[in-house]
Protein backbone atom coordinates (compact mmCIF):
# COMPACT_ATOMS: atom_id res chain seq x y z
CA UNK A 1 0.00 0.00 0.00
CA UNK A 2 1.27 3.48 -0.82
CA UNK A 3 1.69 6.06 1.90
CA UNK A 4 -0.41 9.21 1.87
CA UNK A 5 1.29 12.43 0.82
CA UNK A 6 0.35 15.80 2.28
CA UNK A 7 0.08 18.37 -0.51
CA UNK A 8 -0.17 22.16 -0.25
CA UNK A 9 -1.56 24.26 -3.11
CA UNK A 10 -0.25 27.81 -3.00
CA UNK A 11 -2.45 30.71 -4.03
CA UNK A 12 -0.23 33.78 -3.88
CA UNK A 13 1.09 36.55 -6.08
CA UNK A 14 4.61 36.37 -7.44
CA UNK A 15 6.92 39.36 -7.44
CA UNK A 16 5.76 40.56 -10.85
CA UNK A 17 8.51 40.32 -13.50
CA UNK A 18 11.11 39.70 -10.80
CA UNK A 19 12.52 36.17 -10.93
CA UNK A 20 14.78 36.57 -7.88
CA UNK A 21 12.01 38.15 -5.81
CA UNK A 22 9.59 35.42 -6.83
CA UNK A 23 12.10 32.69 -5.98
CA UNK A 24 12.43 34.23 -2.52
CA UNK A 25 8.63 34.04 -2.16
CA UNK A 26 8.66 30.43 -3.38
CA UNK A 27 11.28 29.61 -0.75
CA UNK A 28 9.33 31.31 2.04
CA UNK A 29 5.96 29.85 1.01
CA UNK A 30 7.44 26.37 0.61
CA UNK A 31 9.02 26.58 4.07
CA UNK A 32 5.71 27.76 5.53
CA UNK A 33 3.84 24.86 3.91
CA UNK A 34 6.49 22.34 4.98
CA UNK A 35 6.24 23.62 8.56
CA UNK A 36 2.57 22.61 8.54
CA UNK A 37 3.37 19.13 7.22
CA UNK A 38 3.29 19.51 3.43
CA UNK A 39 5.55 17.13 1.57
CA UNK A 40 4.67 18.47 -1.87
CA UNK A 41 3.99 22.15 -2.57
CA UNK A 42 2.25 23.20 -5.78
CA UNK A 43 2.40 26.65 -7.34
CA UNK A 44 0.29 28.09 -10.18
CA UNK A 45 1.35 27.64 -13.78
CA UNK A 46 3.88 30.25 -14.89
CA UNK A 47 4.30 31.53 -11.33
CA UNK A 48 7.83 32.61 -12.26
CA UNK A 49 8.00 35.40 -13.40
CA UNK A 50 4.22 35.78 -13.39
CA UNK A 51 1.19 34.58 -15.27
CA UNK A 52 0.42 37.15 -17.95
CA UNK A 53 -3.18 37.91 -17.08
CA UNK A 54 -5.65 38.46 -19.85
CA UNK A 55 -6.24 42.12 -19.02
CA UNK A 56 -2.72 43.48 -19.40
CA UNK A 57 -1.51 41.03 -22.05
CA UNK A 58 -4.41 41.84 -24.33
CA UNK A 59 -3.53 45.54 -24.10
CA UNK A 60 0.15 44.91 -24.83
CA UNK A 61 -0.53 42.40 -27.62
CA UNK A 62 -2.75 44.91 -29.40
CA UNK A 63 0.36 47.02 -29.94
CA UNK A 64 -1.25 50.11 -28.45
CA UNK A 65 1.60 50.47 -26.01
CA UNK A 66 5.06 51.21 -27.47
CA UNK A 67 6.56 49.46 -24.45
CA UNK A 68 4.92 46.15 -25.40
CA UNK A 69 8.05 44.61 -26.94
CA UNK A 70 10.16 45.64 -23.97
CA UNK A 71 7.60 44.22 -21.54
CA UNK A 72 7.40 40.87 -23.34
CA UNK A 73 11.20 40.78 -23.57
CA UNK A 74 11.39 41.30 -19.80
CA UNK A 75 8.77 38.60 -19.25
CA UNK A 76 10.90 36.16 -21.25
CA UNK A 77 14.13 37.27 -19.53
CA UNK A 78 12.66 36.71 -16.06
CA UNK A 79 11.11 33.34 -16.91
CA UNK A 80 12.63 30.07 -15.80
Amino acid sequence: MRAAVTVACVQAEPAILDRDGTLERVDALTAEAAATGAELVLFPEAFIPCYPSNRWVRHLAAGADPAAKATFARLMREAV
